[in-house]
Formats: C-alpha cells, sequence, structure tokens
C-alpha cells in the first residue's frame, strides 16, 4: 500500500470513528443503532427453513451490493466491534465459516426475499463500511426471488 493510499485510509477511518461515536443507542439499548432500517428475520423464516437458508447461504456468490436500501434483521451493534472493522476491514478471513451453522462469514450476508435486500449476518462489517462513507459492499447474496 502506499504511503498516500494509507493516509488516505487513516483520514476515512478518523472520520468514521467520530461517526461511530456519534450513533445513537439503538431502541434495545443493547449498542449503538445499526444504521440501515429493521426489519423481522420472520419475514425470512416465515417462508424459509434454517436448513434452506443455510444451504443457500454456502452456494451463494460474492457480489458487491448497495448500502442504500439495504435492511438489517439487527437493531444494534457493538462499537468496539464496529472499531476493530473500521482498523482491519479484513478481520474476517477468506473461507471462515460460523461455528455453528457451518456456513461460510467471510463476507456479509444479504438476503432478498420479497424484493428487500436484508442483511442477514455481518451488521458490525456493513456498519463500519457504511461510517467509512463507502457505497457498496462484498456480500454473499442469497436470493429467494429468484429460483435456485
Amino acid at each position: 500500500m502506499s504511503l498516500a493510499a494509507w493516509a488516505d485510509r487513516k483520514a476515512a477511518t478518523g472520520d468514521a470513528e467520530e461517526r461511530l461515536a456519534r450513533l445513537p443507542t439503538s431502541s434495545t439499548k443493547k449498542g449503538a443503532a445499526v444504521p440501515f432500517p429493521f426489519v423481522d428475520r420472520k419475514v425470512i423464516h416465515d417462508a424459509h427453513t434454517d436448513s434452506e437458508i443455510n444451504a443457500r447461504i454456502s452456494k451463494a456468490p460474492v457480489v458487491d451490493v448497495p448500502l442504500k436500501g439495504l435492511r438489517s434483521i439487527q437493531h444494534s451493534v457493538k462499537p468496539d466491534r464496529v472499531h476493530q472493522y473500521l482498523e482491519d476491514p479484513g478481520l474476517r478471513p477468506p473461507g471462515d465459516v460460523h461455528s455453528k451453522a457451518g456456513t461460510p462469514v467471510d463476507h456479509p450476508i444479504v438476503i432478498v426475499q420479497g424484493g428487500q435486500r436484508i442483511l442477514w449476518d455481518g451488521n458490525h462489517r456493513s456498519t463500519a463500511s457504511y461510517l467509512r462513507g463507502d457505497k457498496t459492499i462484498r456480500a454473499r447474496v442469497v436470493d429467494f426471488d429468484k429460483h435456485p
């Protein structure tokens, strides 16, 4: 990484840290508010089983996803964890898997259901991207609006 690129990244991280400090407390009082509108995970669970969701996550392509219009199944994020992703966006190594589900978690997971893009996993990483001013995230996309 060039010195100029490093300096730009440090400046963006500093600005993002200031924005992180200004995030309001979530409605659940369990951390900072996620900067994406909330949608109940029931929207997904009413239509799909965990095993169906996990099978699709394992096969999901990694693509660029716009942050604008993204929704989240979480109300809050832990500021300390967001800070970690601001400092090291590659904190989750390639091939990292969920300890219980066995699905990849090396990228955020976005589920498309009923025309909505719903952030299923990766709220801390996506919040860090949002705070840095990124317009997109790299995410695994499970599109239930399309056939498998």
